[in-house]
């Protein structure tokens, strides 16, 4: 029989498994791939990438309802057209995300765009996204 203060472990035990659980199991609404986000199959309007994803695939965003979008630092790469066609308006990308290819805003109207100091590679925007950019701005 186990004496009441040798009990005093089992608390630390559970919380690392709830901690463990909720970092190693991805979001049901996220098709994740050896650490490369696939697809979002999600309904809501804000989204923050799971931390167990480093790379965000081509058209992972396609026909979503998705209008922010938070990319935290442990996303090291997003690929061409990750974003293409989807109806996101603000997108945050947090320190950490080093490669975005020139591409991956194609087709897409943001009026807002956070980006990190740790970027490596650039973003092309389009003449209509720049110029949604800069009336967003003038109305500020």
């Amino acid at each position: 029989m186990l004496r009441p203060k040798e009990k005093k472990w089992i608390p630390y035990v559970i919380a690392l498994i709830i901690f463990i659980a909720v970092m190693l199991i991805p979001p049901k609404d996220f098709r994740i791939k050896d650490g490369t986000l696939v697809t979002y199959e999600g309904g809501d309007e804000t989204v923050t990438i799971p931390r167990t994803v480093n790379r965000i695939g081509s058209r992972a965003f396609d026909s979503t309802v998705v209008k922010t979008l938070i990319v935290r630092g442990n996303v090291k790469k997003i690929d061409e057209g990750a974003f293409a066609y989807s109806k996101i308006t603000t997108f945050v990308f947090k320190e950490g995300v080093k490669d975005i290819n020139e591409n991956a805003l194609r087709n897409t109207s943001p009026l807002d765009i956070f980006f990190p100091s740790t970027l490596k590679t650039g973003v092309n925007l389009d003449k209509r996204q720049e110029k949604a950019l800069r009336e967003e701005e003038e109305k500020n």
